[in-house]
């Protein structure tokens, strides 16, 4: 087991727990910190003490994950930053930057997605082959959510969706698929700028979302299981 480790919602949420699992332990350790461990009942104790090595458990396999990726890169494996998946994800990202009118201190809700994916594409290394490429749609669902969460919190922008479909066709133009200017268009209508601490509390919820999509990927999960 991985050492020093603390219980996360985090890590709980890596390992398989449900959202009532998770908010019943914190419910036990609330209780356990201000009425004793003597206050929760022999099963209650029994889930309690269940999280700490679920959590080891996670971040092992998280840990496995990222030598591996270091491993593919070592070993002279085309790494993942030349894969055309992330070569979308990453353009993708860096039209909005170039086309937004953003405020001082604002960030667009699609880059935050974008720039997660990108960071636990590079740190897990999927091989992105087709077994893995065919589950991203699995992902947009999710993203939908996000972005959803971002229109309640920030601030619709002005944006050309046609000119940002587009910039991606004429940079992709060999691998092109009309179905995905659809998709574009749409996430283009989204144009959503958070500010200051609704777009760290964004990000925070982001993060593991992504982390534990790049992780469920065949070659991520392959690796982490050998």
């Amino acid at each position: 087991m991985s050492t020093n480790i603390k219980v996360t919602a985090t890590l709980l949420e890596s390992a398989g727990w449900t959202e009532a699992q998770i908010d019943r332990y914190y419910k036990l350790l609330d209780r356990k910190m201000q009425r004793g461990l003597s206050a929760l009942s022999v099963s209650d104790r029994r889930f309690y003490n269940s999280a700490l090595p679920a959590c080891s458990k996670a971040q092992s396999a998280i840990d496995k994950a990222i030598r591996e990726g270091q491993t593919r890169r070592v070993s002279g494996k085309q790494p993942v930053e030349t894969k055309l998946h992330y070569r979308y994800c990453q353009a993708d990202m860096l039209n909005y930057l170039q086309q937004a009118e953003l405020l001082p201190g604002e960030e667009l809700a699609i880059v935050i997605i974008r720039q997660e994916q990108l960071r636990a594409l590079t740190i897990y290394q999927p091989t992105l082959d087709q077994v893995d490429t065919t589950r991203r749609g699995q992902f947009a669902a999710t993203e939908a959510d996000f972005l959803d969460l971002a229109a309640a919190l920030g601030r619709h922008l002005p944006y050309d969706g046609v000119a940002h479909t587009t910039t991606m066709k004429q940079k992709f133009a060999d691998t092109w698929n009309d179905r995905w200017t659809i998709y574009y268009d749409r996430l283009a209508s989204n144009a959503v700028a958070l500010d200051g601490q609704d777009a760290l509390e964004f990000r925070a919820i982001v993060r593991p979302a992504v982390e534990q999509f790049i992780r469920s990927l065949p070659s991520v999960a392959q690796a982490v299981a050998a």
